[in-house]
């Protein structure tokens, strides 16, 4: 018994320890790409403390909000005057945003119903300069780099409503002395308080030089990084500002013509800031740089081509190394990188990328020009072969995709047939509406996916988000869940009629009948002849519909065509089919088309009707002296009165009058 109980014991340990190295082997590494914002070249981006929504810009004259927690729902564009080159938070609910022609206010406390405030700053046009980039430090100052004519160039400070400060080139890049004139504005990124002034020297079409300055409160006199940091032989890549915005890092790699094989130093990361700048050995071909929040910790990591750091004799392609950034000093060692994320070429792909985090969310956000946002995160890979987004599920048209993850995850699919158009005021949640879908995913398998109008359990057609959550079980119950969605169009067939009655009038037929809740009804159709056989079977597409007409002979040898289309615009309730023989039985049977060209479903049974002349009260008696319809002394006025309109109700008085068959 005591053996058995050890052994036991032992197991329990293995499994336990399994599932810890497991967990513990998971680490930061590229996990995908946005499918919200694919392709878009974004220039500015902010998140909301709680990683819910992020707001953004892609050089045009207007900002969006983008949903995080399916990956895929996009605001509206809301308008600004002229181009937007900075989006930024002043709060969870209030966004400043930098514009070609100054700073415009706008409340995001429902971030796809945003509105603006009424008071903004207007850039003083005087200085003859035009914006070309512009960032917000803690203080909630904005500056401005303009680009004037021969180097007029300036940095503008704005709080508020109000300009206050103006600095020209020539002071800024004093250190540089008669040589600022060469010296082209490139970008400015916001430190904590001040800014780096970010120029470049280019000589014969070559950058031979890359300054740095600090203006505001950030102190730092203006000085070249190549010359300082030996980079004469090198092309710079990438640069972003570290997520504590205390310094810069950028990215060079060696010309090709100066390359010999790949060696260590092919590739160099540069690390400027107020106190100086040193460079370190980042492998061979750096595609981007990152800096990134991970709870209370910040990161530096770098997507590498061919890492010849962590295994310099048979370098790995496409590897994601990484460190905690107070490691980046001049004492840094290649093994303080550790074990080496999945790097992805499409995460580098631009100069410069821009990257956002949040303490409250798991993944970080990278703009790169090529592909929107790309994702850093200890979770599974979890991403759509191809993208998805906007398609339109119909009746007869499903939607569909392929999935595909790094590990065995299990994942349920959402929708959430409620939520605010407005957006939310919560964080990020992975219980959100409700779960159409679970099942498993095998590792690095493509899985396709089919989902029809019955799965996914909707009514209103309007636009959903597929919110998608996946979990890897051998991560254990602290893994991280794993998120990405698309947007999709619901639009079924339409409903049948309701409350569908047939009534006749003199050589007419009148049908009636009221519209369903919902459906995007184009166009009403009326199937009519008189043999109720034809109406058995109603056509199911625009083909059949044309197969279907039939002419009905009507008075005097005429004719009318059946089905009779009505447009929506023209419908009041009702429709006379006329002239009909008198004496004849005409069936109808009504049918939708919806402006997808979709038909009806479950439409009601034919109705029939025979067609009579309605007879005056003459005629219903027999002769006009058929009844002594003469007011006698002993009659009470109120009886002929309601002897009259008891003639009234049984009989009809005027042409057109109708009986009704009904169907409800």
């Amino acid at each position: 018994m005591r053996l058995r109980s050890f052994f036991y014991f032992v197991c329990i340990l293995l499994l336990a320890k399994g599932l810890y190295s497991q967990t513990s082997q998971r680490i930061f590494g590229f996990r995908g790409i946005v499918p919200g914002v694919q392709g878009q070249s974004i220039n500015s981006m902010s998140i909301r403390s709680d990683g819910r929504y992020l707001f953004y810009s892609n050089k045009t004259a207007g900002f969006q909000a983008l949903d995080l927690q399916d990956m895929a729902t996009v605001g509206n564009a809301i308008a600004v005057n002229g181009i937007a080159f900075g989006v930024f938070l002043t709060s969870d609910t209030r966004a400043a945003v930098a514009t070609a022609n100054g700073v415009e206010y706008f409340n995001v406390t429902y971030p796809f119903a945003v509105t603006e405030e009424s008071q903004k700053y207007t850039r003083d046009i005087s200085s003859n300069t035009t914006v070309m980039d512009a960032c917000m430090d803690s203080s909630q100052n904005i500056y401005f780099l303009e680009q004037g004519t021969a180097s007029n160039h300036i940095v503008r400070v704005v709080n508020g409503l109000s300009q206050t400060a103006l600095t020209n080139w020539s002071t800024i890049f004093s250190a540089a002395g008669s040589n600022f004139g060469n010296l082209n504005p490139v970008a400015i990124r916001c430190g904590a308080q001040g800014a780096f002034v970010l120029a470049s020297q280019i000589t014969n079409g070559s950058e031979t030089g890359f300054w740095v300055a600090g203006v505001g409160a950030l102190s730092m006199n203006a000085f070249d990084i190549v010359l300082a940091n030996s980079l004469s032989n090198y092309q710079r890549t990438d640069f972003v500002l570290s997520q504590k915005k205390d310094q810069l890092i950028f990215l060079y790699n060696k010309i090709p013509a100066n390359q010999t094989g790949i060696t260590i130093d092919n590739s160099k990361a540069v690390f400027v800031s107020p106190s100086g700048s040193f460079s370190l050995n980042v492998g061979s071909s750096g595609k981007a740089v990152a800096s990134f929040l991970d709870a209370t910790q910040v990161f530096h990591g770098f997507f590498i081509g061919q890492d010849v750091i962590t295994n310099p004799s048979n370098p790995p392609s496409n590897n994601f190394l990484f460190s905690q950034a107070e490691n980046f000093t001049t004492a840094f060692q290649p093994s303080q990188f550790g074990t080496p994320g999945v790097g992805d070429a499409s995460a580098g792909a631009s100069t410069p990328s821009l990257w956002v985090s949040s303490a409250n969310d798991h993944y970080k956000y990278g703009a790169t020009e090529s592909s929107g946002l790309v994702l850093i995160s200890k979770a599974p890979l979890l991403q759509f072969v191809g993208n998805p987004q906007g398609q339109t599920l119909l009746g007869s048209q499903p939607l569909k995709f392929t999935l595909t993850s790094d590990s065995d995850v299990n994942y349920e699919f959402h929708i959430d047939s409620n939520a605010d158009a407005r957006g939310s005021s919560s964080g990020i949640s992975t219980s959100a509406g409700t779960t159409i879908k679970a099942g498993t995913l095998s590792a690095n398998t493509n899985t396709d996916f089919v989902l029809t109008a019955s799965d996914v359990g909707l009514t209103l057609v309007k636009n959903y988000s597929l919110m998608i959550f996946a979990r890897a079980p051998n991560d254990g119950p602290t893994g991280l869940t794993a998120r990405t969605g698309f947007t999709f169009l619901f639009n079924p067939p339409p409903g049948p009629v309701t409350h569908f009655k047939l009534g006749f009038g003199d050589e007419s037929a009148e049908a009636s009948f009221g519209l369903p809740p919902s459906g995007n009804i184009a166009t009403i159709i009326l199937h009519f002849s008189y043999n109720l056989s034809d109406l058995d079977s109603l056509p199911s597409d625009t083909s059949s519909l044309a197969a279907s007409a039939r002419t009905v002979t009507i008075l005097n040898g005429a004719t009318l065509t059946s089905p009779i289309q009505i447009p929506i615009a023209n419908w009041n309730g009702s429709y006379v089919i006329a002239p009909i023989e008198n004496g004849k039985t005409i069936y109808v049977r009504p049918q939708l088309l919806d402006n997808s060209g979709q038909f009806s479903s479950n439409d009601p049974a034919a109705l029939g009707v025979t067609v009579y002349r309605t007879l005056s009260i003459a005629e219903a008696l027999g002769s006009a002296n058929s009844c002594e319809l003469q007011v006698n002394a002993k009659w009470d006025s109120s009886v002929l009165w309601l002897t009259f309109f008891g003639l009234l109700a049984l009989f009809g008085i005027r042409r057109g009058s109708k009986n009704w068959a009904q169907h409800i």
